[in-house]
């Protein structure tokens, strides 16, 4: 078989199929452009959601005085009073546990986000990486976090420390 015969029988090919290979084309060409606009609206999506979480953090007064006492900015209850060594709830904090409950909940929401829904990457997560470190950095709230079922706080702290370092 020569060169000009195979030349030959794909010109013959493409002539005699054009209608089915145009098509096909076309049809690929119109899924990229859908799986492209989708990532990108998907990719938006994100961004609201981190967004709106930031805002939360701002605007929610509960949520606002757990992060002042996370961070050491709260005069009148220091972090480390809210839980005993042993990770139990001090009795005496029970209106704080509550608002430190929340807090807690929105970092698992954040987790949850990251490991099962799989809809947050790391560097969204990222965004978040403060509050997740000041939590495994006071002993007794993360040994209220293992045993209270918010292990993922835990887990996705130590995976930001990780991505942080490469």
């Amino acid at each position: 078989m020569t060169a000009a015969s195979c030349v030959n029988g794909a010109w013959v090919f493409l002539t005699s199929n054009w209608a089915e290979i145009s098509g096909i084309a076309l049809g690929g060409f119109a899924l990229w452009r859908y799986l492209d606009a989708r990532k990108r609206e998907l990719a938006w999506k994100r961004t609201e959601f981190i967004f709106a979480q930031s805002e939360m953090l701002d605007k929610d007064p509960d949520l606002a005085l757990a992060v002042s006492m996370i961070e050491e900015r709260n005069q009148k209850v220091d972090i480390g009073d809210l839980y005993l060594a042993d990770g139990k709830p001090n009795p005496e904090h029970a209106d704080l546990l509550v608002i430190f409950d929340k807090f807690l909940n929105f970092l698992d929401r954040i987790a949850y986000g990251y490991y099962l829904a799989k809809t947050l990457n790391i560097s969204e997560v990222h965004l978040f990486g403060w509050y997740f470190k000041k939590v495994k950095q006071h002993p007794n709230l993360a040994k209220y976090c293992e045993e209270n079922g918010f292990e993922d706080i835990l887990l996705l702290t130590d995976e930001l420390a990780t991505a942080q370092k490469r």
